[in-house]
């Protein structure tokens, strides 16, 4: 399987806890040490072929569009792209336009762009955020379909009844028809299991739970991203539970390319 590595270092207005932008290094330099296990479930990935095409540092998030673009055109292979907040999503949908969103993730994302409430949101009203980006998907005409989400505003709520988007499950994403973009925010699972996140919230999914997620739209998937990793201070405490969390997210990731793989081979057991 051949893969692209697109790493986006963005996390400006990023809320509660920032620093996302870190996070990209640390788990590129897991996914690709030569210690990390690759053969994953009976999939074999040591043969996949993996072509770098650098990072983007986008200045403002009405950059991280047009930043993405130019690196997708040089994409083979399945695309899969490290954030960074989860404003980076926007990037790869609108220069793959794909038909669905499958979003796992703790929150929702639905407020919508001109909206601004409070301290909490960082951003200026009008701007690309994690807070709006499902939001800002779903104006590009793309499907919407939530999973692990657990934290809604009122305001999202009513966007939800209004445009008939709800939480999905494992049976209504099987059915789901044509070209799937899977992000996956690292918030999605419970603190007990991953903590390095921006803005964790109790109560999450487990890893299989994500993995058994993934399974039911792999065979469609064209592209992933994955995105919150927040490392902690760097100090030394900080500094190993880092490394630890950076190697828990690369094994997600490499689980979560074996099922593709898997899916697009149909080597099911």
């Amino acid at each position: 399987m051949k893969i692209s590595i697109l790493g986006v270092k963005w996390d400006k207005y990023q809320c509660f806890r920032g620093g996302a932008n870190k996070g990209v290094d640390m788990i590129r330099r897991e996914l690709l040490s030569e210690t990390t296990e690759i053969n994953i479930n009976g999939v074999d990935l040591y043969d996949t072929e993996v072509q770098e095409l650098g990072d983007v540092e986008p200045k403002e998030s009405a950059n991280i569009v047009p930043l993405v673009a130019e690196k997708v055109k040089n994409a083979t292979g399945l695309l899969v792209t490290l954030g960074g907040s989860h404003a980076i999503s926007l990037g790869p949908i609108k220069a793959l336009k794909p038909e669905n969103f499958v979003v796992i993730d703790a929150h929702a994302d639905l407020y919508p762009k001109d909206f601004h409430e409070g301290e909490w949101m960082k951003h200026p009203p009008n701007t690309l955020s994690q807070e709006n980006i499902t939001w800002c998907v779903h104006q590009e005409g793309v499907k919407i379909h939530l999973i692990g989400q657990r934290v809604f505003g009122p305001v999202e709520e009513k966007y939800m009844k209004d445009n008939k988007i709800e939480v999905s499950n494992i049976e209504k994403l099987k059915q789901v028809k044509g070209s799937v973009y899977l992000s996956i925010d690292f918030d999605c699972l419970d603190p007990s299991q991953f903590l390095a996140v921006g803005n964790p919230e109790p109560n999450g999914m487990d890893f299989q739970q994500v993995i058994d997620t993934v399974r039911a739209v792999a065979d469609r998937i064209v592209a992933v991203d994955f995105v919150e990793f927040t490392p902690f201070p760097e100090d030394e405490t900080g500094k190993q539970l880092n490394r630890i969390y950076a190697r828990l997210a690369s094994k997600l990731i490499w689980q979560v390319l074996a099922e593709i793989k898997r899916a697009r081979e149909k080597s099911y057991p």
